[in-house]
């Protein structure tokens, strides 16, 4: 009878200790895991932040494309050149107007959104730029903040949900 007693206790510490072996290991390999996904996670907001960067890059290499083709639009948003009443020309300014305005405002919200990207200073930088060089444009922000919240942020521009 004493030997069984004996030998049940060993077993049952035998069991105990082997669930508390996998039960450390379980925690040693969930830690792992953690550990890997975390490192997958960096890895991913990097090529996101990297995506990003190369698409708004890309937006504004097109438009800078239409300054290539048409120099005489440059002015209107680098130089403070007023923009022209009306006609074509004003189309034509107002148009790319909005395509810029697009192009930033999409720049800073994905900037925002992925910080990895380590470039909203930048971007928001360039974008005040814009505002303070061109007159179309903040005259398009201020008239419209709906369109572009985040320019009309930069240009201390607030709106409600009403206007919208």
């Amino acid at each position: 009878m004493e030997f069984a007693r004996h030998y049940y206790m060993t077993l049952t510490d035998i069991t105990t200790l082997s669930g508390l072996a996998g039960l450390i290991a379980s925690v040693a390999l969930l830690a792992w895991q953690m550990r890997a996904v975390a490192q997958q996670t960096k890895i991913s907001n990097s090529i996101a932040g990297a995506s990003v960067l190369e698409t708004s890059t890309s937006d504004l290499r097109e438009i800078l494309l239409l300054f290539v083709a048409h120099p005489g639009l440059r002015a209107y948003f680098y130089e403070s050149k007023r923009p022209p009443r009306n006609g074509r020309q004003r189309v034509r300014v107002v148009s790319i107007a909005e395509i810029i305005g697009d192009c930033l405002e999409t720049g800073l919200v994905a900037n925002r959104l992925i910080p990895a990207t380590e470039s909203l200073e930048d971007w928001s930088s360039y974008c005040s730029e814009m505002l303070a060089t061109s007159q179309i444009l903040r005259e398009l922000t201020i008239q419209h903040p709906q369109w572009w919240p985040q320019l009309a942020l930069l240009q201390g521009i607030h709106h409600t949900l009403e206007g919208l």
